[in-house]
């Protein structure tokens, strides 16, 4: 066995990275991600790394706060259906909704759970991950 080095002198093909085309959807989905930021993790808890947004913050105003939150939810989803995501990930954002709604209305217990549930964080990731199945199947 030689240690020499290969008689072989042909090039390796360079390697080339496919970038999807630019998504009609990319500046809205960058919009509904900085406004998922305010609601569920922009500002920290002081002495902590724990991000909080506004829907936990409003959150510990019994009733209203909760109520309050509703509306940037929704409207969420209403961005959501007029980006022509699918009906099932709709659906799956609206549980997402009504999760936090119900257990965020909890005292004390709802404010800790608004603070690490982040739905409307995670409903943008199911936006995101439904354009990229679309983007997938066409």
């Amino acid at each position: 066995m030689s240690l020499a080095p290969s008689m072989d002198t042909q090039p390796r093909p360079a390697r080339v990275e496919i970038v999807p085309p630019p998504s009609p959807h990319d500046a809205t989905v960058e919009h509904l991600e900085k406004f998922a930021d305010l609601m569920d993790r922009r500002f920290t808890i002081p002495g902590s790394t724990i991000g909080v947004g506004l829907d936990s913050i409003l959150g510990f105003l019994p009733v209203v706060g909760d109520a309050a939150t509703a509306g940037p939810g929704l409207y969420l989803i209403a961005r959501a259906h007029r980006m022509g995501i699918r009906k099932r990930t709709l659906l799956l954002m609206g549980k997402n909704l009504l999760i936090d709604l119900g257990v965020g209305s909890i005292p004390l217990l709802g404010d800790l759970f608004d603070i690490a549930f982040r739905s409307n964080v995670k409903n943008v990731e199911l936006i995101k991950r439904d354009l990229r199945k679309q983007a997938a199947l066409s």
